[in-house]
């Protein structure tokens, strides 16, 4: 049984009526099992989008539609569902979406036809635009809901039992520990510190983010440094932590 299987909210989803617009912020690993799973409660089944005019797909998850898939998208969404009362829609990587591409969605997301079902997908939520969002049941899916915030946005581990939890999660599979995915975690700490106008450790966050992002350390030194930043903050104290950074940056 997976993970988003036993999630609460995901239950309750799908128990639920559909509203006419919907979006979801969830962890990439689950984005399949959700699409398809809404396929079976609209649809009543799931098939491949390509072989079901009633299932439309727009974007993928490594990548956000653009705007002329976007208008491309809204022509077909007027078309009436084929022996189906349902017309089923998902917006993949909606946070990724180009101003563009984005604002051509909201005419059709404020009065879709009633067979349409539009879902927008996403992992960022504090990426989504903001009209967009306002026009959406708006709901955040996540391994452990008490690492976000309502907006989706990842909360920076406030203790040693975070601290360790993470290096923990980060630690589990080497092949998928990488900077990458370490200037996402900073990336989201960095946004839900502004957002608390924690400035200061917003500050070295990011400073640790640009250097990650010059790949000039390894993956440890950059743990090291991300706990001794979460440490001092947590003890009011900058001294070691702008000695080793400005060290590391001659």
């Amino acid at each position: 049984m997976s993970d988003l299987a036993i999630n609460v909210r995901w239950q309750e989803i799908l128990k639920e009526d559909d509203p006419q617009c919907r979006a979801i912020v969830a962890p990439v690993k689950w984005h399949e099992e959700i699409i398809k799973g809404f396929a079976k409660k609209i649809l009543g089944e799931y098939k491949n989008s390509e072989n079901d005019p009633n299932f439309i797909i727009a974007g993928s998850f490594e990548k956000a539609a653009d705007v002329n898939t976007c208008r491309n998208l809204i022509d077909a969404i007027k078309i009436k569902p084929l022996n189906s009362r349902y017309k089923l829609i998902f917006i993949i990587s909606a946070d990724k979406l180009l101003l563009p591409a984005a604002n051509s969605l909201l005419k059709i997301t404020e009065e879709p036809p009633g067979y349409a079902r539009i879902i927008f997908l996403m992992e960022d939520g504090k990426k989504f635009l903001p009209t967009l969002k306002s026009r959406s049941r708006y709901d955040v899916l996540t391994d452990d809901e008490n690492n976000f915030n309502e907006s989706g946005i990842l909360k920076t581990p406030v203790n040693k039992s975070d601290w360790l939890k993470w290096l923990s999660e980060n630690n589990k599979n080497k092949a998928e520990l990488n900077i990458n995915k370490i200037c996402d975690d900073l990336n989201g700490w960095v946004n839900y510190e502004i957002e608390n106008k924690n400035l200061n450790l917003a500050l070295k966050l990011e400073k640790i983010k640009l250097l990650a992002s010059k790949n000039n350390l390894s993956v440890l030194m950059l743990q090291d440094l991300i706990i001794l930043a979460l440490i001092e903050n947590d003890k009011n104290n900058n001294n070691n932590f702008e000695r080793i950074f400005n060290d590391l940056i001659i």
